[in-house]
């Protein structure tokens, strides 16, 4: 079984991922910061 694409990165398709990993992060991290305050 062969994967399209396999082994090539896709340069877009990976600051996609990292864009979406910090926006991720970002919002875990003032979810935690709203609720210590509480």
């Amino acid at each position: 079984m062969e994967l399209e694409g396999a082994g090539t990165f896709d340069v877009e398709e990976g600051r996609r991922l990292v864009l979406a990993i910090e926006r991720t992060r970002a919002w875990t991290s003032s979810r935690w910061l709203s609720k210590s305050e509480n």
